[in-house]
């Protein structure tokens, strides 16, 4: 049986990459005897992707006034007063799938244009489309039926599979099912498959600063162990993998690399620490929250991944810890929601509450010493157990978020002390 081990760094001293090194010698390997069975815990059927579940949250402009939400048999919802209030914009569009929404995706310059991905089981097959709006969501056009989109499947609750290039801002990115990715030159007008065919992908994401996209996949055992439900089609894989792509301007060429990934194990979502000179990059996964250095855009083997957080026993904080059998580990928790950075900390959710909170506020600081801290309970219990789906951060006032999950969006200002139901 293939093992694997190395050395682990608890404390990078400083950004000089000479100053790390480490062999291994004398290594003695003894079986202890029978090792214990993993145990996973399903979610609540109740979190899971339910017909008029809202999944997502998408910012629609810089200024963090207009946002978008994405549902199961709601379509796209659109507010314009900073989350106060919510209406439908989906006129002309009337089928399951164009209502079963599976991702949203706004164009960094303007915010007229916006993308919606969607697809529904109709007759025991899947029919999926984009769609395109010239008009910031008043109205629609297809575009396509060629890629893959499941917005009723297990994957829904995971990250967006369409993101625009905001260096090249005619170019955008589809992650299908299991077709692969598709890049379009023209804004969502036409698209070309780069690869990955066969990967369930589950979320993409171009990188603010760099010109690189992260692309995050999920090992088709892991939906059906954790309960969120069988896809409609199945993958060709038994390793979860993150990607780093970088498309040639110049000629359109897709340049792939991957991490070495993980059996049983998936991204769910990827939230962006731009404030880091280096860029850290963290990953809501299957198996606990992890996060990256630089994230593989330039030197993929340069990438550092940490171990899955452990609570501590005071229950103040989380830290870093590695993977072992022990009752203070979360690394076996699913986390499907994960907001970028205000000033290296993000804030992050497991899809279902894990002790005393729901949501954690923390990040990794420039010695990769990570602590993570409970938000303030408040309210919290209306929003217990109810399956976090996605966090979004304001991007002027550090205390004001938004949450989505099974009952709705809630809006906190006061850094998640109270939180206020804005829809339904």
């Amino acid at each position: 049986e293939e093992m694997r081990f190395g050395v682990h760094m608890w404390n990078i001293p400083g950004i000089n990459r000479t100053l790390f090194h480490g062999t291994l010698s004398d290594l003695k390997i003894e079986q202890p005897g029978k090792l214990p069975t993993e145990k996973r815990k399903p979610v609540s059927p109740s979190s899971v992707n339910a017909k008029g579940r809202l999944l997502a949250l998408v910012r629609g402009n810089k200024e963090a006034t207009v946002m978008f939400a994405r549902g199961n048999g709601l379509g796209v919802l659109k507010s314009v007063d900073a989350g106060e209030s919510w209406r439908p914009v989906n006129k002309g569009l009337t089928t399951p799938d164009a209502l079963a929404v599976r991702s949203i995706a706004v164009h960094p310059d303007d915010p007229s244009l916006v993308l919606r991905a969607g697809g529904a089981r109709i007759g025991g097959k899947l029919v999926s489309g984009i769609w395109k709006s010239v008009n910031g969501g008043d109205t629609w056009k297809l575009v396509t039926r060629e890629i893959e989109f499941d917005g009723q499947g297990p994957t829904g609750i995971f990250g967006e599979t369409l993101s625009f290039s905001s260096h090249d801002t005619n170019l955008v990115v589809a992650g299908s099912e299991t077709g692969g990715l598709y890049l379009s030159d023209d804004r969502g007008d036409t698209w070309r498959n780069g690869g990955l065919k066969g990967e369930r992908i589950t979320c993409v994401r171009f990188h603010e600063k760099h010109s690189g996209l992260l692309v995050g996949t999920c090992v088709d055992s892991e939906l059906t162990t954790l309960g969120l439900g069988k896809p409609y089609s199945p993958s060709v894989t038994n390793i979860g993998k993150l990607y780093s792509v970088k498309v040639i301007k110049k000629d359109g060429r897709v340049i792939v690399s991957a991490w070495e990934g993980m059996p049983a194990f998936g991204i769910a979502n990827i939230a962006i620490d731009s404030a880091y000179s280096r860029s850290l990059f963290y990953f809501a996964t299957t198996r606990g929250l992890y996060c990256a250095y630089r994230g593989g855009i330039y030197q993929v083997r340069s990438g550092v991944i940490s171990h899955p957080e452990k609570i501590e026993k005071s229950g103040s904080s989380f830290l870093a810890a590695s993977v072992n059998a022990s009752a203070d580990m979360v690394a076996d928790v699913l986390y499907t929601a994960a907001s970028d950075s205000d000033g290296r900390r993000v804030r992050v959710a497991p899809f279902e509450r894990s002790g005393t909170s729901l949501l954690y506020k923390g990040g990794t600081g420039y010695f990769w010493d990570p602590r993570w801290f409970p938000l303030g309970k408040g309210n919290i219990d209306t929003l217990t157990d109810a399956g976090v789906t996605s966090i979004l951060s304001d991007t002027e006032e550090p205390n004001i978020f938004y949450i989505c999950n099974q009952n709705g969006i809630f809006k906190t200002i006061d850094n998640g002390k109270n939180y206020r139901r804005v829809y339904p």
